[in-house]
């Protein structure tokens, strides 16, 4: 910060112009979906299959219920209400109907880019398709239009998208070109879809040879938190090839031309002095809209105890076997949760993670953490914590087990309050940080306010508020709303 700007800023709170200090939570937590909830003409809420949300606060959360018809049981509930379910005719094709649900997208415009499958399209060959909300982009057995491809190519198969606010939706795609022996290709193919027609960007494909790999790409890792695409354009995907099994994965970020050298690879040197990187498929990863990146990765197996690491933009922030931070008590980390589970990081840098430590009482051994400017808190404890005056009996760590919008202000988390049952009642929570909070004591007071002004000397991202990727006056004036709220 400026002189003039950090005296400006001093004069505003010595008019009292900034608010009083206001005691306050860290967060708001609202169950949105919970087990037992009634869709209209749908049936009740029996799990929760997938969340979305946005930098609006705006959520989708898949949910199966108890309709009779297993072909018709599941929804997307937006908002509140039903916005799509299984079974439900689709204007284009005319001749499909909506069959099942995958990846869960939601931009911050409020649209959705989706791989959906069909019903009732005639052939086993066209019975997917990808979709922005729920009109259809690009159907399976359509060719392609890349000059990347043979001429020919036809799509056979999408595993998991994202959509950003440009209209831009990263696929990760099966093919069948021609020239590729093999009878199903993989492809990293990022479509704009602003027009009428979408015009593709093959990233990557089966057979290429990627920087820092002499072998050539067999396949990429597929998971539903093993690719990301941010605002900027820019993505992150895991690459596998036909090379040795103790060498033949890579992180790669992509940000338009020729693919770079990879940002980290498996049997190559990790950030642990003496440790290689293991095998990189099957982990958890995301991109923020500055380019900052987390992976869930692996080290070599030498020493079992401490072979699993979080890593952001190259360096380790926690790992197996290494302390956690002692507010929570005097343990070391186990787990981060399910390998190919969620990890995200929001575009101020902070990463919400799910983690399990070493307390012989297993009811308070894990929980939500939160790295930030300030170090690592706990969001939530099991047993520990409470939403509506109900204790948070389990928090998942699966597959779908939480989402976080863009600037990092909310989250869509998964869990089981008490209810008096053995596996208590499942419910999908909306999370609203306290964004004025930083440094995160639980109060928005005149400690927070010194502690902006230090990271904003330092043009630290974690106070980019407005998130245009710069560090500015604009934010020190957004971070004064914030504070004026409290939580």
């Amino acid at each position: 910060m400026t002189k003039s700007i950090r005296a400006a800023a001093l004069v505003v709170m010595a008019a009292g112009l900034a608010p009083t200090a206001l005691a306050q939570q860290k967060f708001k937590a609202t169950p949105v979906v919970s087990e037992g909830d009634s869709v209209a003409g749908i049936g009740l809420v029996t799990s929760i299959e997938g969340l979305a949300v946005n930098s609006g606060g705006q959520w989708i959360v898949w949910a199966d219920t108890d309709n009779i018809d297993t072909e018709a049981d599941h929804v997307l509930i937006k908002n509140s209400a039903a916005f799509l379910r299984e079974g439900q005719p689709l204007i284009v094709p005319t001749t499909g109907t909506l069959d099942s649900f995958d990846s869960m997208t939601l931009n911050n415009n409020g649209d959705s880019g989706w791989n959906f499958f069909l019903a009732g399209t005639g052939s086993l060959s066209t019975d997917s398709g990808l979709f922005r909300n729920d009109t259809l982009i690009l159907q399976e057995s359509t060719l392609s239009t890349s000059l990347s491809f043979s001429p020919g190519t036809p799509y056979i198969g999408f595993f998991e998208t994202r959509f950003n606010d440009a209209d831009e939706l990263l696929v990760m795609a099966s093919v069948d070109d021609p020239l590729i022996t093999s009878t199903v290709d993989r492809a990293v193919v990022i479509m704009d879809v602003s027009g009428p027609l979408p015009l593709e960007t093959v990233v990557a494909k089966e057979g290429d040879i990627l920087p820092g790999l002499p072998d050539p790409v067999a396949d990429f890792a597929t998971g539903g938190h093993e690719i990301a695409l941010n605002n900027a354009g820019s993505i992150l995907f895991v690459s596998d090839t036909t090379g040795a099994t103790t060498a033949d994965t890579a992180l790669y970020r992509w940000s338009g031309g020729p693919v770079g050298t990879p940002l980290a690879a498996e049997g190559g040197a990790s950030p642990v002095a003496g440790r290689t990187y293991a095998g990189l498929t099957g982990r958890g990863l995301d991109l923020n809209d500055s380019g900052s990146w987390v992976i869930k990765a692996p080290l070599d197996s030498s020493v079992p105890a401490d072979n699993e690491v979080l890593v952001v933009d190259g360096a380790v922030v926690a790992r197996e076997g290494n302390p956690i931070p002692a507010a929570l008590g005097p343990y070391n980390y186990e787990t981060f949760g399910t390998s190919s589970g969620p990890v995200d990081i929001d575009n101020r840098g902070r990463v919400l993670f799910f983690a399990e430590w070493s307390n012989p009482d297993t009811l308070h051994d894990t929980g939500l953490l939160r790295l930030s400017g300030g170090g690592i808190s706990a969001v939530l404890l099991e047993s520990d914590s409470s939403i509506d005056a109900r204790a948070v009996k389990t928090i998942s760590s699966g597959a779908r087990a939480f989402a976080v919008s863009d600037n990092g202000r909310f989250a869509l988390i998964e869990v089981a309050l008490e209810d008096g049952t053995t596996a208590g009642l499942n419910a999908a929570v909306l999370i609203e940080f306290c964004s004025a909070d930083l440094n995160e004591d639980g109060l928005v007071d005149f400690a927070d306010y010194l502690e902006f002004l230090n990271r904003f000397d330092a043009g630290d991202p974690s106070v980019d508020y407005n998130g245009d990727g710069l560090v500015d006056f604009a934010d020190y004036l957004e971070f004064l709303n914030f504070y004026d709220a409290g939580c």
